[in-house]
């Protein structure tokens, strides 16, 4: 017996088999997906063991002749497709399958190539359609707790996935802010900042700095402002503990600055997975070599990126944060980013 495993963090895992035909020395797998990674894999006692290296089938978009796995879908006629040489597809008939390719990771010791990495796992389809709810949300402010609030930013897009900053055109003085989403459904904001100009009418701070994604981004801020120190109401407590992985659940933010005050800046964070590139936290970078994963380069992040010199190219790679967070998903490295096998 033979199985297609995919390649995890924490080993191979079999999620298909099939039986071994000697004669032929082949093995045929129903309902194989297309653009995932797998690779063969036999036990030896409790071991599961690899066979070569993993291997994509790529497609250039749906493939209507290959039925969908775990599904009933019908199919006019069987399609089986074998590995010709170990480089190519072809059909029992040695037609080579259009917009179908096989393709083997092996990475390639001999060729370097250098790497700028944003994350170690892609972003989460839920968490976008989450964020996404926010377009419309409103950035409201009076100088009464239940009077009227006026307008002063509409948010007409959704957040990006890190902390951003958001100018406010405001020329007045307002004690109470708040953000609501416009149909009263959660927020589910991570971190928020009210930024204006340094005063002794109240308590200020430095804010926090924002992201660093590439070397070009590290230029002094054209405008130094401070973060103004408010009391937020009781449920809105996460959006300001500085932990990008607790979030506000209410349908709005309420913030009470004691005194009126002129804010001219958000610096705002969505719900997030805080998977990307964090600043102070220890990196190691894998690749699968057929066996095992094996590491070529760990480092502690200064910016929100990692760039990784002379690494072994054409390759299946893995990223870690060795410091927090378990999730992690293989990638390729392609045209100087990187491609999730998700």
């Amino acid at each position: 017996m033979a199985y297609l495993s995919l390649v995890t963090r924490s080993g191979l895992v079999p999620v298909a088999w099939g039986a071994i035909d000697r004669k032929n020395r082949s093995v045929c797998f129903e309902q194989t997906p297309v653009d995932v990674v797998f690779i063969l894999s036999y036990y030896e006692k409790d071991t599961l063991q690899p066979i070569g290296y993993p291997f994509l089938l790529q497609s250039d978009g749906e493939l209507s002749y290959i039925q969908k796995p775990m599904t009933s879908n019908t199919i006019k006629e069987e399609n089986i497709f074998s590995v010709v040489q170990g480089r190519k597809l072809a059909d029992k008939t040695g037609k080579i399958p259009m917009n179908l390719q096989y393709r083997e990771l092996k990475t390639d010791t001999a060729t370097i190539t250098d790497m700028h990495l944003l994350r170690k796992f892609p972003g989460k389809p839920n968490l976008q359609r989450i964020n996404a709810g926010f377009a419309g949300s409103l950035l409201l402010a009076s100088n009464h707790q239940n009077g009227e609030f006026d307008t002063l930013h509409v948010f007409r897009e959704p957040l990006k996935p890190n902390i951003q900053q958001v100018t406010i055109e405001n020329k007045k003085t307002y004690r109470y802010y708040r953000i609501e989403t416009p149909d009263k459904s959660p927020v589910n904001i991570a971190h928020l900042e009210f930024l204006g100009e340094e005063s002794n009418r109240y308590q200020w701070a430095k804010p926090t700095p924002l992201p660093i994604f590439y070397e070009e981004d590290a230029v002094k801020e054209a405008e130094s402002l401070c973060k103004i120190i408010g009391q937020p109401a009781d449920d809105c407590i996460n959006a300001f503990d500085d932990n990008l992985e607790t979030f506000v659940n209410a349908n709005s933010i309420k913030t009470d600055f004691q005194n009126s005050v002129k804010i001219k800046a958000l610096r705002i964070a969505p719900r997030n997975a805080n998977n990307q590139i964090v600043v102070g936290d220890n990196y190691s970078l894998s690749y699968f070599d057929g066996k095992e994963w094996r590491e070529i380069f760990r480092t502690r992040a200064t910016m929100n990126y990692i760039k990784v010199n002379n690494a072994p190219a054409q390759g299946l790679y893995l990223l870690r944060n060795l410091d927090n967070g378990k999730e992690e998903i293989p990638f390729l490295y392609i045209s100087d980013g990187q491609v999730w096998l998700d």
